[in-house]
């Protein structure tokens, strides 16, 4: 019954004429139709407003069952809300700041690919006629199409720009395995697993050392500019933190 409540157009079918114009409507106006509604069309109105109580009486007996038999059990034991999923960390022990970055992203990233929000860009014409040419259509427009921007830009830069960015220490470890292979075999072959750190202490002048030296400077700066870049990253998204819902 609910249903068929939901599809029949149930003014149309008592012939009581609807709203007009009803994003231009507000409190007082619907108030002043419903007096005009009940003074024209007592009897029809009062059917009208029997079955539409009804109708919402039905649909939130149903919502109360539903949640009772469907979502909660869903919710516990499927779709763990309470729970972050994160497919970009190993199964492994992770420091807290980096599943953090990792848990956030993987937040916006279960936004965008599952949610699906709307994230084309609004043109005038399109958001002047969902405003219906209210006040304020251009400054909605603007904060839309910046949302959209900053979404789109935080979702590219997690999924392929971060993803691609070289190891800072790449260079650093082709020297030292250079240097291990055609100077200091022994050090490779040592029980010392910082048998890298003894080399260096052992000659430190060496040219071939304090080039793996400049290497390893040099991989330790970029290593901090990705974690500012991280700690950007993640700022932009938790300003757009109220506006991740569908």
């Amino acid at each position: 019954m609910m249903a068929l409540l939901r599809k029949l157009n149930l003014k149309k079918l008592l012939g009581i004429p609807p709203i007009n114009n009803r994003n231009s409507f507000g409190m007082l106006e619907s108030h002043h139709y419903g007096i005009r509604m009940k003074r024209d069309f007592p009897t029809r109105w009062k059917i009208y407003n029997w079955l539409h109580g009804l109708d919402i009486s039905i649909s939130v007996r149903w919502r109360i069952i539903k949640e009772f038999f469907y979502w909660k059990p869903r919710w516990r034991w499927f779709d763990r809300y309470d729970c972050i999923e994160i497919p970009t960390l190993s199964k492994r022990y992770h420091d807290k700041p980096e599943i953090m970055l990792h848990g956030m992203f993987a937040l916006l990233v279960d936004y965008v690919e599952k949610e699906k929000p709307y994230l084309n860009i609004q043109s005038e014409e399109d958001a002047y006629e969902s405003m219906a040419g209210n006040d304020g259509w251009k400054e909605s427009m603007e904060r839309h199409n910046k949302y959209v921007k900053t979404v789109r830009s935080l979702y590219d830069w997690w999924k392929r720009e971060r993803e691609e960015r070289p190891d800072p220490f790449e260079e650093s470890h082709k020297q030292m395995e250079y240097i291990l292979q055609e100077f200091f075999p022994e050090f490779r072959d040592s029980e010392c697993i910082f048998g890298s750190m003894a080399l260096t202490e052992k000659y430190p002048d060496h040219p071939e050392v304090l080039r793996y030296n400049e290497f390893n400077k040099l991989g330790w700066e970029l290593e901090e500019a990705y974690y500012k870049e991280d700690e950007n990253m993640l700022i932009e998204l938790i300003k757009i933190r109220r506006n991740l819902w569908t």
